[in-house]
């Protein structure tokens, strides 16, 4: 039993490292290691006959929007690049839910699940400073702060490099909570502040709205009790001024970015233009969508995007829709899209309704750090951007082990 909760364990740290960071070291390894968390669970569950995955609503959602995934294979343009996409994408996003569900079942398993964070964090950070850094030495350029590392094949596009960030730091200001020293206190919030600069000089505007999302959700509820609703909100709005104007005088590259804002408002920076073109391609085939896959791509019809077909396809219409929910329903359809938007509906009022529970109790700032990064990362920056799967079920995994140690905490009360 020990040997499968150990192997479970590093396993899935690998797993949500991979995922998190985006580093592509190690070949194979990265396609293979959700597989190898599936082998790990399937010996955890055996040996432990611990079902408590099973017990949350959020599985069963998940469940049900995997199942019509495969079953809307039937119907691709392309069936095997569909399968092949779900098999990557979509299905260990599954095995990473119920991995993070068996991490975060114990108060001490979550802080390793936190410390993990701050570590991928760390990791997604110093390659963005250290690409910014070297590039600056070498071309006397800054532009956008971002990992572009060969040697790791390590490399984010500048909005995503912010995304992932964004994602993080909800988890980093948890993880200040539960380390026991002031110094380790110091570190984590020194690399925070760092982790916002680095959001900052990437220059995603949706990473800005996200970032400034978050550190107003926060400032609420770390001054709840200690300041009157008026004075916490006159603090929050200080400070972002202050913050502002330091950025404003000290980067020259961040003013011209808010310059241009403006003129690109219109079209969202260009992705209009997009929206319209898939949405073009979803009146053609609106019920199951033209197959799941990115290599799916759209030129007044289907095709497969590859070498071949590269010059025929303008290159805005070769990087996605830009749109989580137009990701879903130009690939899936409507019937893909109900069900995905089951799964996030019930992790949402799961996620609010634990929140509204543990008031006052120890899992209270790990409930709002969910529903943080929730509503301040996914929703947003899945308007702009089309997100991973597993994002999402990292949060509702962690959701689902927390309902579980609540339960058996209530549970044993009843039995004394």
């Amino acid at each position: 039993m020990q040997f499968a909760e150990t192997g479970l364990k590093y396993a899935t740290y690998l797993f949500l490292l991979y995922v998190l960071t985006g580093i592509k070291k190690g070949g194979d390894m990265r396609l293979f290691i959700p597989y190898i968390t599936a082998l790990f669970l399937i010996a955890h569950l055996t040996v432990s006959r611990k079902f408590s995955v099973l017990h949350a609503a959020p599985f069963y959602a998940l469940a049900g929007y995997i199942g019509i995934s495969y079953v809307l294979v039937l119907f691709s343009f392309a069936p095997k690049i569909s399968l092949a996409g779900l098999s990557r994408e979509v299905l260990p996003g599954m095995f990473l839910y119920a991995a993070v569900h068996f991490q975060s079942d114990a108060e001490e398993k979550v802080k390793g699940l936190l410390l993990l964070f701050v570590v991928a964090l760390l990791l997604v950070v110093g390659g963005g400073y250290f690409t910014y850094g070297m590039r600056y030495m070498t071309q006397g350029l800054g532009e956008y702060l971002h990992p572009d590392v060969p040697f790791l094949k390590f490399y984010l596009y500048f909005n995503v490099f912010a995304m992932k960030v964004n994602f993080l730091l909800p988890f980093a200001v948890a993880c200040s909570t539960i380390v026991r020293t002031k110094a380790a206190r110091f570190v984590i919030w020194v690399v925070i502040a760092v982790s916002a600069g680095a959001i900052v000089l990437s220059l995603s505007r949706g990473g800005w709205v996200s970032l400034l999302a978050i550190f107003f959700f926060f400032s609420v509820y770390l001054s709840r009790g200690r300041l009157k609703w008026s004075q916490a909100i006159a603090m929050i709005s200080l400070s972002l001024f202050v913050s502002f104007i330091l950025v404003w005088m000290a980067f020259p590259t961040v003013r011209q970015r808010v310059m241009n804002t403006a003129e690109e408002a219109g079209t969202v920076h260009g992705r209009t233009e997009i929206w319209q073109h898939y949405i073009s391609a979803v009146k053609e085939k609106p019920l199951t969508g033209w197959g799941y896959g990115d290599r799916i791509g759209w030129n007044g019809a289907p095709l497969i995007l590859d070498r071949s077909s590269e010059d025929t396809v303008p290159e805005q219409f070769r990087i996605g829709t830009h749109n989580t929910i137009l990701f879903v329903l130009y690939h899936q359809g409507i019937i893909g899209l109900a069900f995905y938007a089951i799964f996030m509906i019930v992790g949402f009022v799961q996620l609010v309704k634990v929140l509204l529970q543990n008031k006052g109790s120890a899992d209270s700032l790990l409930a709002f750090t969910l529903l943080t990064g929730f509503l301040g990362v996914y929703v947003l920056h899945s308007a702009i951007e089309t997100l991973p799967f597993t994002f999402p079920c990292i949060l509702f995994g962690i959701l689902s082990g927390m309902q579980q140690r609540t339960m058996r905490g209530r549970v044993a009360v009843c039995q004394r």
